[in-house]
C-alpha cells in the first residue's frame, strides 16, 4: 500500500503545469551535506504559465529527500515589445540533444532555451503561430513540428540550427475563428517511418490529416466529426509503423505489392524509407549520420492549457 507524506510547499511565480524528471532532461543533481548525511539532489524543470503582470518562466528545481523541493533558477520567458497580458506558456519540450528546450507562447513565439548553461539562457526567438505549444521531434532526423493550437498552420523546425523550415497550412477554418478556438489537438502526433509524413488531429474541424513535410501541404484528410481534443496512434507488432490509423489512413502491409514492408500510401517513398532519411531536409543528411543519439531523450508531452483556453 502506498502512503504519501507532505514534505514542503513552495511559492511559484504563477501556476505550474507539471514537473519534468531527469529521465527526460538528463541533468544530474549535486551532493549536499544534510542532517541525513550526504545526499545527491534530484533536478526537475517546470513551466510557470504566467499571469497578468507576471511573465511566464522556466523553473529549475532541486529536490532533497527529507527537505523537499526548492526553486534554484527562474528564467523569465519574455521579449521586448510583448506584455504579460498577451503571453502565456503551458508546455516545454526537451529536445533529444539534452541541451535545448522549445517553449511556445500564446502570442505566437517559440523561445529556444539552453538549459545547460548557468543560468539558463534564451538563445533564439522564432515566430511560430497563435497558441504555439507542443513540439513533436522526429526520432531519426533533425526535424521538429511545433503545434500552433489556435492557428491554421504548423511550424517545422530544424533542430540543429533552430531555424524555421516552413509554416504548413493544415486548417480550413476562417480567419475570424483563428485565435478564438482550438484548431490543433494535443498529443499524440505521429511521424511516418521514413520521416516524410506527419499525422495530427484538428480539434474544431474534427479531422485527422496527413501532412507531406516534403511537399509542405496536407495530402489526405479524414473527416471524423466531433471536437478532437487529443489523438492516439496505435502501432501493432509486425506491421508497418504507420498502421493503426482509421479508414483511408490504414496503411497495413499488402502482400500483393511488389516490395515487402511497403504500404499502399507510402510505397512511392520506399527509397526514402530504406535510407531512413526525411524527404523534407536531405541537405542535413550528413548531420543526421554524424549527429545525436536518437535515444538520448524525449519530448515532454502535456495536456490542455489551463490558462487563456
Amino acid at each position: 500500500m502506498w502512503q504519501t507524506t507532505k514534505v514542503n510547499e513552495i511559492k511559484t511565480p504563477s501556476p505550474v503545469h507539471n514537473l519534468i524528471p531527469p529521465e527526460i532532461h538528463g541533468r544530474h543533481g549535486t551532493k549536499h551535506h544534510t542532517r541525513h548525511g550526504i545526499q545527491t539532489s534530484t533536478i526537475f524543470y517546470a513551466t510557470a504559465e504566467g499571469a497578468n503582470g507576471v511573465y511566464p518562466s522556466v523553473l529549475k528545481l532541486e529536490f532533497l529527500e527529507g527537505i523537499g523541493l526548492s526553486i534554484i533558477e527562474n528564467l523569465e520567458i519574455k521579449k521586448e515589445g510583448l506584455s504579460t497580458e498577451v503571453m502565456g506558456v503551458h508546455h516545454l519540450n526537451f529536445l533529444k540533444d539534452q541541451k535545448t528546450i522549445y517553449v511556445g507562447s500564446d502570442e505566437g513565439n517559440l523561445f529556444v532555451v539552453d538549459y545547460t548553461t548557468s543560468p539558463m539562457t534564451i538563445v533564439k526567438t522564432v515566430h511560430a503561430g497563435k497558441g504555439a505549444g507542443h513540439t513533436d521531434e522526429m526520432k531519426h532526423n533533425n526535424i521538429a513540428v511545433v503545434i500552433n493550437h489556435k492557428d491554421s498552420f504548423i511550424t517545422v523546425m530544424n533542430t540543429l540550427t533552430h531555424e524555421k523550415i516552413a509554416d504548413i497550412e493544415v486548417s480550413k477554418l476562417s480567419k475570424d475563428e483563428l485565435g478564438t478556438v482550438q484548431t490543433q489537438s494535443h498529443p499524440q502526433y505521429h511521424f511516418s517511418k521514413d520521416g516524410r509524413y506527419f499525422y495530427m488531429f484538428l480539434t474544431e474541424e474534427g479531422s485527422l490529416v496527413k501532412v507531406d513535410l516534403s511537399a509542405k501541404k496536407v495530402v489526405q484528410r479524414l473527416e471524423i466529426g466531433g471536437k478532437l481534443a487529443m489523438g492516439s496512434f496505435v502501432v501493432s507488432h509486425g506491421q508497418h509503423e504507420d498502421s493503426g490509423m482509421m479508414g483511408q489512413f490504414t496503411v497495413q502491409n499488402n502482400p500483393n505489392q511488389s516490395g515487402p514492408g511497403q504500404s499502399g500510401i507510402d510505397q512511392k517513398n520506399s527509397d526514402q524509407h530504406d535510407s531512413g532519411r526525411s524527404g523534407i531536409d536531405q541537405k542535413n543528411s550528413d548531420q543526421h549520420d554524424s549527429g545525436r543519439d536518437p535515444g538520448s531523450g524525449h519530448s515532454q508531452r502535456g495536456h490542455g492549457r489551463s490558462r487563456r483556453g
